[in-house]
């Protein structure tokens, strides 16, 4: 497209954005003037940037004290009803609510506490009931029904997970989740370049959740720092979980919305090229973590634009920066798998998102142990069929020995099963597994 359609169209769009929306139509058929593709071009930006949300769902300091124990002082735990919920109100007999943690424009989440279950505390989310002037909006019950339906799905330890279902005495349904004391990744970022094993264990960590995702039918849709929660356990060890399923589109779900490819959602500057069109796909959040690992890397994100239009055309071109200018350590392989990541065209990505977290892992492992004198394991995020190895001495040992980050990417793969398999048949790991 030539620099002058692009004046075109961009000029238009401001144009429309300005004009009250009854008068819009009339606009946009004077403009286009019987141009059929310049209109199409128009409305479907139109209709992106009118629809877009940053947080479709709950706003990022709602979600940060949704799950971050730091902010449990700060509930809300007046007496006055709040959307039919009041602090001290018994759920099925069961879930004793605390306080209001925050909302959004489709619902409302509250702490509450597991009266059957050791008092563990749990989250409540409310669909918002709409005022008395305001009719039920078809689509935000659609995604309420399918956040419940996506969690239920997916039993992975990287996914934050489903316990109960049930409705108010006026007939707002909720659900249970756990509650998950941790932090953002968006907190831990603070707009600086993370330590290189860092951005390996929780790049890895999350595609592994979000192909666990896919592989039941389910697109987040909505990924982005805010909605990854990073818990640390008692050996210092880190772990994701994802979070806020609350616009994902689901396969085969009983709920699917029929314009369910008609509605753009996300968050602007993770939303992958075809979520403008209302198309997500698997491959859409393979981009988003790709705008997320590259934010990891440099601290920065990789298309930065004032409208939707620049943006537009910053997907078009693609990466254009080299990574080793703004962080001169890192190797072409991590550029290449992060080009390939955010590809402009959804075939052009990774099969899986997890193929996505494996290779950044392997391009990244050379460098992470050159600056560091040390060889970050690339098996510290468990799976099903995996057990994350204790003992890291040997894996320094053999990387020196062998000279690992040399070795093609296959061999490297090979040559790490077969350490595993000698670690494992040690006394040492035998000692470490009991401890």
């Amino acid at each position: 497209m030539s620099p002058e359609r692009w004046q075109q169209i961009d000029q238009l769009l401001d144009a429309l954005l300005d004009c009250p929306p009854p008068h819009q139509a009339q606009l946009l058929e004077q403009a286009c003037a019987g141009d059929l593709v310049l209109r199409q071009e128009v409305e479907a930006l139109l209709a992106a940037q009118q629809k877009v949300s940053r947080s479709i769902e709950t706003p990022p300091a709602a979600v940060a004290a949704l799950f971050s124990p730091h902010t449990l002082p700060q509930l809300n735990t007046a007496k006055t009803p709040v959307v039919g919920l009041v602090a001290r109100m018994l759920l099925k007999e069961r879930y004793l609510i605390e306080g209001e943690l925050g909302r959004g424009g489709v619902g409302v989440v509250y702490l509450a506490r597991d009266t059957q279950l050791h008092q563990r505390r749990v989250v409540v989310k409310v669909l918002l009931a709409p005022s008395a002037a305001a009719r039920p909006n078809p689509w935000f019950q659609k995604k309420f029904e399918q956040e419940i339906e996506a969690l239920a799905r997916i039993d992975h330890p990287g996914v934050v997970g489903v316990l109960d279902v049930g409705a108010l005495p006026d007939g707002q349904p909720f659900f249970v989740m756990q509650f998950v004391a941790g932090v953002m990744l968006r907190t831990l970022m603070g707009g600086t370049q993370l330590a290189l094993p860092r951005v390996i264990r929780l790049v890895r960590q999350i595609a592994q959740a979000l192909s666990a995702a896919h592989d039941k039918g389910v697109v987040h849709r909505d990924l982005k720092p805010e909605n990854i929660m990073v818990q640390t356990n008692g050996e210092a060890e880190e772990s994701i979980k994802l979070i806020d399923f609350g616009i994902a589109s689901l396969k085969d779900s009983p709920a699917a919305a029929s314009a369910e490819k008609t509605q753009v959602a996300g968050t602007l500057p993770y939303m992958a090229p075809e979520q403008f069109r209302g198309q997500p796909e698997p491959a859409s959040d393979t981009w988003a973590l790709g705008v997320i690992a590259y934010e990891l890397l440099t601290g920065r994100l990789p298309f930065q634009a004032e409208t939707m239009v620049q943006l537009y055309e910053l997907h078009q071109a693609g990466l254009r920066l080299p990574l080793q200018q703004l962080r001169p350590p890192l190797p072409g392989g991590a550029q290449a798998a992060l080009i390939k990541a955010l590809a402009l065209k959804p075939d052009e990505r990774f099969a899986r998102t997890r193929d996505f977290g494996e290779e950044l892992a392997r391009a990244l492992t050379g460098a992470a142990q050159a600056s560091t004198g040390e060889a970050p394991t690339i098996l510290l995020a468990p799976t099903a069929s995996t057990t994350p190895l204790e003992p890291e001495m040997a894996h320094i040992l053999f990387m020196d020995l062998v000279g690992y980050s040399k070795l093609p990417a296959h061999d490297q793969v090979q040559r790490q099963q077969t350490l595993h398999q000698f670690v494992q048949q040690t006394k040492e790991f035998a000692r470490a597994q009991q401890q």
